[in-house]
């Protein structure tokens, strides 16, 4: 059974934050892109999960006014790309049944997570490049 595909609105805005990071960077490898594009979505879609009242308003109008890509991506429901974060947080809270971390563990645990959703996301975004 394959995976269900991705929503249009995630590859219609790859392809925007694309043409902004080559702009910006130089960058011309799908790869090196797909990387960038992962790297500024992550912080966003940590503000959005982590976020108080105040980065959230925000990050809405930045959304919504400015139209970003990068913001599309780490908010848009359709895309839903926090529930990565979250399903990999869950697990971690399952595995350790639901003991208290620190905040310094909680903070470790926190990066980790991004970093292995920015692999995630550098990966899906650069086979979304390639595929146009």
């Amino acid at each position: 059974m394959a995976r269900p595909r991705r929503p249009d609105a995630e590859a219609h805005a790859v392809r925007e934050a694309a043409k902004i990071v080559r702009a910006e960077t130089g960058l011309t490898s799908a790869k090196g892109i797909g990387g960038e594009i992962a790297a500024r979505v992550v912080p966003a879609v940590m503000r959005e999960i982590e976020g108080d009242a105040l980065e959230l308003a925000l990050a809405a109008i930045e959304r919504d006014l400015i139209g970003s890509p990068f913001q599309r991506l780490a908010s848009c429901p359709e895309i839903d790309t926090a529930s990565l974060f979250v399903e990999r947080q869950v697990e971690r809270l399952r595995a350790r049944s639901g003991r208290y971390l620190s905040p310094t563990e909680q903070l470790v645990e926190r990066q980790t997570i991004a970093a292995e959703v920015t692999d995630v996301l550098a990966a899906r975004y650069d086979r979304q490049l390639r595929a146009c």
